[in-house]
C-alpha cells in the first residue's frame, strides 16, 4: 500500500471517530433530555397529585349538610403554610426530588365579589338537589304580585286626603261604639318585658277608635301574642364581629308604625315593601336553596341535626344576634308585607267600606274636614289587624294566599287583634306558607341574604360537639380553587411548575 493510500486511510479514520464522538454526544444530549423530560413530567404528576390531595381536604361539615365544596385555608387555625408544606411532602415522598419553594396563588375566595362562587355553586346544588321545579312554583305562587296598591291609586288617595294630613288625623275624635281587643294564646317571655302594656285587658266597656286599641300594643308586644306556646328560642348569641356579615342587618324595608296617625306615612309603608316580584325571578334558585336548607319556626331542625340557633331563617331575614330578635324582627317584617295585600282587598271591598266609613263618620264627627283622611287611616289599621291574623295564621302552619277575596277576610272591625277567633282557622289551601313568604322577604336584600347564609353555615360549622366541627373554621378563611407555583429539585436543575385546582 503506498503512502498517499496510507494516508487516505488515517484521513477516514480520523472522520470516522468523529462522527461517533458527535453521534454519541448527541445521543447522550438526547438521552439527558428525555431524562429531564421524564423528570418534569414526574415532577408535575406529583405536584397535580399533590394538589388533588388538598383538594381532597375540603370542608365534609360543609358539603354534607349544604352541598357547598369550600377548602378551609385556615387549616384549623395553621394557616396557608399548611397547604404549601402538604404539598412539599407529597412531592418528597411521592417522586424522591427536593422542593425549594411553593407558593399558592391565584386564590379565589368563596365570598369574593358579593359572593359570586357561593352563588354559583348554588345554582349547581340546586340541581344535584332536583329542586329545579320548586323554584318555577315558588315563583308561580307569587305572580309577581309585588305591588298591592298601584302608586297612581295612592295618588288618587292622597289627591282625595290633601290639606289634612296631620300627624293626628281624628285621633282624638268622638269615642265611637263598637271597637275592643281580643286576647291571645301566647305565653310571656321575659325577652319582650315591657312590650305589652301593664294592666292591658281586653276592653269591654266602651267602644273607641280601633286605632286607639291598635296602639296600645307595641310591634314586638303583638309579636309576643302572635307567638305559638311551643316556641322556644336558642339561648345563643351570634358573635357578629367573627362572622362574614360583620353585623350587617337586612334592608328593614317600611316597618309599621301602628299609629296611623298620617296617609304620608301609610303610603311610605306600602310603597316600601313592593319590588320585589323582579329580585325572586333573578335569584328564585338561591331563595329556594335557603328554603331548604335553613331552619325556621314552622320547621325545627331535624332529629339528629344540631344548629346553633333554632330560627334560622329569620336570623336570614334580620340579622339580629338572637333568635328572639329575629323572630320580632321577621314578624314585624311579615306584617308589614302583608298591610299593602289586605289594605288593597279592603279598599276594593264595598261592604267592608262601608263599615269603615261609617265609623270614620263618627270619629270625626267634631273635626267633619278629617273624614277623608280619617276613613283610609281606619282602613289601614283594619287590614294591620288583618294581617297580624295571618301571621298569626303562618307561624302555626298556615298558608295564606297574596291577594284575599271577601269571603277570606278574617277579622272584623269589632274585635281587632282577637286571635281566639282563629282557633279553627284551616288557612288557604293554595296559599304561601310562613317559610315562602320568608323567602319573599329574603329578596327584598339579596346581598344580605348571601352573607347571612355563610354565617350560619360558619356558626354551625364551629360546633365543636358535632361531626366534623371545627371551633376554628371561618368563612374568611373559604375559597373554592387556587393555584400553586413549586420550585423543583431535578437530577441536575430546578424547574418552576404551575398546577390549578378548584371545586
Amino acid at each position: 500500500m503506498g503512502r498517499s493510500e496510507r494516508s487516505d486511510a488515517g484521513y477516514v479514520t480520523i472522520f470516522l471517530l468523529l462522527l461517533i464522538s458527535v453521534l454519541l454526544l448527541v445521543f447522550a444530549g438526547l438521552t439527558r433530555s428525555l431524562d429531564r423530560r421524564r423528570e418534569e413530567a414526574e415532577a408535575a404528576g406529583t405536584l397535580a397529585t399533590a394538589v388533588s390531595g388538598v383538594k381532597a381536604e375540603y370542608n365534609r361539615y360543609i358539603f354534607d349538610r349544604y352541598h357547598i365544596l369550600l377548602l378551609d385555608v385556615g387549616f384549623g387555625g395553621k394557616g396557608k403554610g399548611e397547604i404549601e408544606e402538604l404539598i412539599t411532602q407529597s412531592i418528597e415522598e411521592n417522586s424522591g426530588f427536593s422542593v425549594s419553594d411553593v407558593q399558592l396563588t391565584e386564590v379565589r375566595y368563596l365570598g369574593e365579589d358579593k359572593c359570586a362562587e357561593f352563588r354559583r355553586q348554588i345554582r349547581e346544588s340546586l340541581i344535584y338537589l332536583g329542586l329545579e321545579a320548586a323554584a318555577d312554583e315558588f315563583i308561580g305562587k307569587t305572580d309577581g304580585q309585588d305591588e298591592p296598591v298601584s302608586q297612581s291609586r295612592l295618588d288618587e288617595l292622597e289627591a282625595e286626603t290633601k290639606g289634612h294630613d296631620t300627624d293626628e288625623a281624628g285621633g282624638e275624635g268622638s269615642e265611637i261604639e263598637g271597637t275592643d281587643i281580643g286576647g291571645s294564646d301566647g305565653e310571656s317571655s321575659g325577652d319582650f318585658a315591657g312590650d305589652v302594656p301593664e294592666g292591658y285587658q281586653p276592653d269591654s266597656g266602651k267602644k273607641k277608635d280601633p286605632r286607639k286599641g291598635i296602639r296600645k300594643i307595641t310591634p314586638a308586644g303583638l309579636a309576643l301574642l302572635i307567638l305559638p306556646e311551643n316556641v322556644r328560642f336558642s339561648d345563643v348569641e351570634i358573635p357578629m364581629d367573627e362572622v362574614p356579615s360583620r353585623g350587617l342587618f337586612q334592608n328593614e324595608g317600611a316597618l309599621v308604625d301602628n299609629g296611623f296617625r298620617s296617609f304620608s306615612g301609610l303610603r311610605k309603608t306600602i310603597s316600601g315593601n313592593k319590588g320585589w316580584g323582579s329580585v325572586l325571578t333573578d335569584h328564585a334558585a338561591q331563595l329556594v336553596y335557603a328554603g331548604k336548607m335553613f331552619r325556621c319556626l314552622t320547621d325545627p331542625a331535624d332529629e339528629g341535626e344540631k344548629s346553633a340557633l333554632n330560627l334560622e331563617l329569620e336570623y336570614l331575614v334580620s340579622g339580629a344576634p338572637t333568635d328572639a330578635e329575629n323572630y320580632k324582627k321577621a314578624v314585624s317584617k311579615l306584617i308589614a308585607l302583608r298591610l299593602g295585600f289586605n289594605f288593597a282587598s279592603l279598599l276594593a271591598d264595598p261592604a267592608r267600606m262601608a263599615e269603615v266609613k261609617s265609623v270614620a263618620i263618627s270619629v270625626t264627627a267634631l273635626t267633619p274636614f278629617l273624614y277623608p283622611l280619617t276613613k283610609y287611616l281606619i282602613a289601614a289599621c283594619w287590614a294591620y289587624a288583618e294581617s297580624a291574623a295571618d301571621v298569626y295564621l303562618l307561624v302555626r302552619g298556615k298558608k295564606v294566599n297574596l291577594t284575599k277575596s271577601h269571603a277570606a277576610w278574617k277579622t272584623d272591625l269589632t274585635h281587632l287583634l282577637d286571635f281566639s277567633a282563629l282557633s279553627g282557622e284551616e288557612g288557604d289551601s293554595h296559599g304561601l306558607t310562613y317559610r315562602e313568604y320568608l323567602l319573599i322577604l329574603l329578596a327584598f336584600d339579596m346581598d344580605a341574604t348571601y352573607l347571612h347564609m355563610l354565617d350560619v353555615m360558619q356558626i354551625n360549622a364551629c360546633q365543636a360537639d358535632v361531626s366534623g366541627g371545627d371551633p376554628t373554621f371561618r368563612m374568611v378563611n373559604a375559597i373554592t380553587a387556587f393555584g400553586v407555583d413549586a420550585e423543583i429539585d431535578l437530577s441536575d436543575t430546578r424547574v418552576c411548575l404551575h398546577e390549578e385546582g378548584g371545586y
